[in-house]
């Protein structure tokens, strides 16, 4: 098994690119469970469902126990480590089975968060976040360095996506360590830092509450939270801005000089990783301690760019799917 590198004082892009550990390899475990798996889930009019049904064990005759004896490094990394897990050598297989294979890895990691539904394809609609309260993920411009969910009650530690057809060209994933982030701010910018620390406002566009001002007012927390040697961040910019607004009570020079610094430092090349995923490819990452991003895409009208997103809330001492 592979041991997770030390992320005490957080990470670089330059450490993060130059370290392996969080990179895994998918071929093996096709190996051994893809054909059960297969069989198993043509046994079953809604497998995905089926497989959540299951639980943390899985079912033993499809390789269930060895998905779970293969991620075993892989949660480690995320829980661990870097926070960061990249999956490839699932390049070729048809969507269906890479939504079950990806199910699967994420049932080791946690259990299912269905704010959005199990299984969220990210795609663009066409629409814009800008004219109408959608995620932007249903968009195809960029997102900002952001974590998911701006809903208070709504907080999945893990986001997975698996990259069933990547755009034309742009949509790159790009992600920071909030920690060393943090640590950089409180060393340069202590007062930044303490007020970034005090609650603000979020639109509601997470579903689940009503989009109005007493939803809003109450829709309140900081973008940092925690100690300081492991900070949670919890950030979408836009949404703080817009949420201000609709509240009355929009953001001052003061606060837009700090979210400015935040930004600065989630995009300095010195802490902001970029890549692309191709086909068939993972990402897992912990949404409470690494921020992401997606960069604006074009895509082939013929092939348009799709990926399935996974929430995960931490399993909490009980298996996924049950309870």
């Amino acid at each position: 098994m592979r041991t997770p590198r030390s992320t005490t004082a957080g990470w670089t892009a330059a450490e993060l690119a130059a370290d392996s550990t969080w990179t895994f390899q998918a071929d093996g475990l096709l190996e051994r469970v893809l054909q059960a798996l297969g069989d198993w889930a043509r046994e079953r009019e809604d497998p995905a469902e089926a497989l959540v049904a299951a639980g943390w064990t899985a079912p033993e005759a499809w390789g269930g126990l060895g998905v779970r004896r293969w991620a075993a490094p892989l949660v480690a990394q995320l829980e661990r480590g870097r926070g960061v897990a990249r999956v490839t050598g699932l390049q070729g297989l048809e969507e269906r089975e890479l939504e079950l294979v990806f199910l699967a890895i994420g049932l080791a990691l946690g259990a299912p968060d269905r704010t959005y539904g199990l299984l969220y394809r990210v795609r663009d609609t066409g629409a814009s976040h800008l004219d109408r309260p959608i995620p932007v993920s249903q968009t195809r411009a960029a997102t900002g360095m952001h974590t998911d969910s701006s809903r208070r009650a709504i907080h999945p530690r893990w986001v997975g996506l698996a990259c069933v057809r990547p755009a034309a060209s742009g949509g790159a994933s790009a992600v920071a360590s909030a920690r060393a982030v943090h640590g950089d701010l409180l060393q340069r910018h202590p007062a930044t830092v303490e007020r970034l620390r005090q609650s603000f406002l979020r639109d509601v566009v997470t579903p689940g509450g009503a989009r109005d001002q007493e939803e809003i007012r109450a829709n309140a927390f900081p973008i940092f939270s925690g100690p300081p040697a492991d900070p949670i961040l919890r950030y979408m910019r836009y949404w703080i801005e817009t949420g201000q607004r609709l509240a009355g009570l929009p953001l001052g020079p003061e606060a837009l000089a700090d979210l400015d610094r935040l930004d600065a430092a989630l995009n300095a090349p010195r802490f902001r990783h970029e890549f692309s995923l191709e086909a068939g490819e993972l990402l897992f990452l912990d949404n409470h301690r690494v921020a992401h991003d997606r960069t604006a895409y074009v895509e082939a009208p013929d092939s348009p760019r799709l990926m399935l997103r996974l929430w995960l809330n931490e399993r909490g001492g009980r298996p996924p799917g049950e309870g």
